[in-house]
């Protein structure tokens, strides 16, 4: 036999305050990112769901100045899934904030660093529906080659924060270009990393060491010098790291 008890007027009133309340407004409390930025003042609408990972990690990044900080501390570093920096590098290109690419190959703190697995899938499918299944690695590589609207390349981001490698922070050894088709342009820029990472002044200098005739290396130096002068200014030029080996 089930027992009757007697009604209680506060939770009546509750509950009936609750019924009138749509509970589409709880909704109000979370306010859900549904739009990529981009850097043309333009937006594009995010039709899946984000992870919550990914959404903490946009909060991150959207900090520099925490996110240096992060890096810089030893216990973060060592304490930090190695997934995570590779989702915090896909999140950064997924939201157009390409500079933080360079600061966290900066201060890398695996051994070993994958390219490959620095990009968002999102972003690439955008290049992969078009193109067919043997031509993935091509896509990838116009990709990386993409100009973007302050007129560098994802590569540019990369080989900025080889070239700036933290010696006291990092243990990048290997940079692996796997899964990544090298094409003459991404060559060209990988092999002028030691040129980059030498000083302005002591370019000129390297004709000691080839045996190229003077009058062509000098031409060359200058052109480099002019193309790259931009980039020289953010640069710790000479700075040992310690050898850094490229995988292509």
């Amino acid at each position: 036999m089930l027992g009757t008890f007697p009604s209680n007027p506060m939770l009546d009133r509750a509950d009936q305050i609750y019924r009138r309340i749509p509970t589409v407004r709880l909704e109000q409390h979370f306010f859900y990112p549904i739009q990529q930025p981009k850097t043309n003042g333009e937006s594009r609408i995010i039709k899946s769901p984000r992870r919550l990972r990914s959404l903490c990690i946009r909060k991150l990044i959207t900090n520099e100045k925490y996110l240096h900080c992060c890096l810089q501390q030893e216990h973060i570093r060592s304490s930090t899934p190695a997934n995570i920096f590779y989702s915090i590098g896909q999140e950064a290109i997924f939201m157009n904030e390409h500079q933080i690419i360079e600061i966290l190959i900066a201060y890398w703190p695996l051994v070993h660093l994958e390219i490959y697995r620095l990009l968002p899938l999102s972003s690439l499918l955008v290049y992969l529906n078009n193109q067919q299944q043997d031509d993935e690695m091509n896509s990838i590589a116009k990709f990386l080659e993409r100009k973007l609207p302050d007129g560098s390349t994802l590569l540019d981001y990369i080989v900025m924060g080889l070239v700036n490698t933290q010696k006291d922070i990092s243990r990048l050894k290997i940079v692996d270009f796997h899964r990544c088709t090298t094409s003459i342009q991404m060559t060209k820029e990988l092999f002028r990393l030691p040129l980059l990472w030498t000083a302005p002044h002591r370019r000129s200098l390297l004709q000691k060491r080839t045996y190229i005739e003077k009058s062509i290396l000098e031409k060359y130096i200058e052109g480099f010098n002019y193309v790259y002068q931009y980039y020289d200014k953010s640069i710790t030029h000479e700075t040992n790291f310690g050898r850094i080996y490229i995988l292509l």
